[in-house]
């Protein structure tokens, strides 16, 4: 079965409904982007089921760090509803896999952290559609990135949320390395966090000091992404 040809099908079906294809119009439009990755690459499962899967836990993440919360909904709302059109179309829609079991709030909840994290680190882009950006932000995020404290360490990679914890921080552990990170986190920011997230962030922290903070965020993923990365 090939990927493209089905998203293809599914958009000239979906097109005669103009409601539902507005909403899903971005999402297929990264479905096509996403098939043009999956040609060249060797770690992309090739499965559509496991493929789409991917799209949803990596890709997507990776791509689109400042998707609003319901567009990050309706993409996955989109994967959902063209798994179900492939699946009537092959007679086997008794066994079409529920994506929105998992991906449904817990899209809603990573691109929530996401949005937290951004704050946190200062970025300077509020909206991409439209584009809307803070320009004194931009100024002193662009000078932040440009001179690093001296008098700081840095560490940079994958990490694993490893404890959240109600003395007012959260525990990051680096993928594949020994690395274990305490960072100071408000109270209503931190219990959004879920153990297992995935960020791939720079941290920093000053000489002296116990705690890390987050510098920048490339991107935010759900647990699922772990057996991708």
């Amino acid at each position: 079965m090939n990927l493209l040809n089905e998203v293809r099908d599914y958009i000239e079906y979906i097109k005669k409904n103009t409601y539902i294809f507005s909403l899903q119009k971005q999402g297929l439009e990264l479905l096509l982007g996403f098939n043009e990755d999956l040609k060249h690459s060797h770690t992309i499962p090739k499965g559509y089921v496991d493929a789409l899967d991917y799209f949803l836990a990596v890709w997507v993440p990776k791509h689109k760090k400042y998707l609003k919360v319901e567009e990050a909904f309706n993409i996955a709302y989109t994967v959902q509803d063209l798994l179900t059109f492939i699946h009537k179309k092959y007679n086997s829609e008794d066994n079409t896999p529920i994506v929105l079991d998992y991906y449904g709030e817990e899209y809603l909840r990573v691109y929530k952290v996401n949005e937290i994290v951004r704050k946190m680190v200062g970025d300077p882009i509020i909206s991409m559609t439209p584009t809307i950006i803070d320009l004194e932000s931009y100024r002193e995020y662009r000078d932040k990135q440009q001179h690093r404290d001296s008098m700081a360490m840095y560490e940079q990679g994958l990490f694993r949320v490893e404890e959240i914890n109600d003395e007012g921080y959260i525990a990051l552990s680096k993928i594949n390395g020994q690395k274990y990170c305490k960072v100071l986190m408000r109270r209503d920011w931190m219990y959004n966090f879920k153990v297992d997230d995935i960020l791939h962030v720079t941290l920093k922290r000053k000489i002296f000091f116990i705690y890390w903070e987050i510098e920048e965020l490339k991107a935010y993923y759900p647990s699922k992404a772990a057996q991708y990365l």
